[in-house]
């Protein structure tokens, strides 16, 4: 059974006075303060075409058009699902993520994901954080490998987030990318939103929101035109890294939603691992460092291009 989003287009009518953004959406739908709150911060509300904040205000004439998964009367189930924990205490857990499994359920993914996986072996997690995310605090796409780190406790969930909210979770990915920058360290700096031209991608755009991703290279293969980067994030955007590289005309190899697939290389997935963690606990306050080794997968196309090179 899957969740699919419905998409609500409206205009605000003539004789409404301006008003919040937000404000206008409660007016017009059922939604809950939250479920708008969560919409924007998904970048699925539209205003005039453009993304919008919950602040601004609208007036007679203006378009909104938002797109949201109905409120079902459904609850993730607890699924008996291997994953591996590279560590865990009482308040969090660091799982290390395997490819091709979604974190969360959402749209045609009800089941099968890390939280029903999570649900199993963690009962008491059930309120822990966001709904259908139990004690998610970030994500990876489902073909990223690697490490994510679980809240077990409200308190520790929380705290979590002001971490990630001022960047005081190190993230360190591995990423092989098509053709090779003319530094060899660098920052990308451009904002990014919500695809006009394909809902379920993300792009740079103007009025999108502030990302930046720190990256230094690592190996470049000359023979085939590829460079291994290190790469940390700032910011953690909806694919960031992906729509980054892909913006400076770097796709990552694999990747066939931003242009990095080409037959030259046999990649079976985006070649993108988090391979690092680092934070300072936020209960016992002890720093911890973590690290995944490349998949298999991974590591294989590496040693083709090694002996190729």
């Amino acid at each position: 059974m899957g969740m699919s989003e419905e998409k609500l287009v409206f205009s605000i009518p003539d004789d409404i006075e301006t008003m919040r953004i937000d404000k206008a959406i409660a007016l017009e739908t059922h939604l809950s303060r939250a479920q708008i709150a969560e919409l924007f911060k998904e970048n699925k509300i539209l205003l005039n075409s453009k993304n919008s904040k919950r602040s601004e205000k609208v007036k007679p004439g203006d378009k909104i058009s938002l797109e949201f998964i109905p409120k079902i009367d459904v609850k993730i189930q607890a699924e008996d699902i291997s994953f591996d924990v590279v560590y865990e205490d009482e308040y969090l857990l660091v799982v290390n993520k395997e490819p091709y499994m979604v974190v969360h359920p959402g749209a045609g993914n009800l089941d099968g994901t890390l939280a029903n996986a999570l649900l199993h072996r963690y009962p008491e997690i059930i309120d822990v954080g966001q709904e259908f995310r139990p004690g998610i605090v970030h994500r990876l796409d489902a073909e990223t490998s690697g490490l994510l780190v679980i809240a077990k406790t409200q308190d520790c969930y929380e705290k979590f987030v002001e971490l990630f909210t001022t960047h005081e979770v190190d993230r360190r990915y591995v990423a092989l990318i098509w053709g090779r920058l003319n530094t060899k360290f660098g920052i990308i700096d451009a904002p990014i939103g919500r695809s006009l031209s394909r809902a379920t991608k993300m792009s740079v755009r103007d009025d999108g929101k502030f990302a930046r991703t720190h990256y230094s290279e690592n190996k470049y293969f000359e023979i085939q035109d590829v460079t291994l980067m290190d790469v940390s994030l700032e910011t953690g955007r909806t694919h960031q890294i992906r729509v980054h590289f892909a913006a400076i005309g770097h796709p990552i190899v694999g990747d066939k939603t931003y242009g990095g697939y080409r037959q030259s290389i046999d990649c079976p997935r985006t070649f993108l691992h988090a391979e690092t963690l680092s934070f300072v606990h936020p209960i016992t306050t002890q720093e911890l460092t973590f690290t995944a080794k490349l998949p298999d997968d991974l590591a294989l196309v590496l040693e083709e291009l090694q002996n190729k090179d």
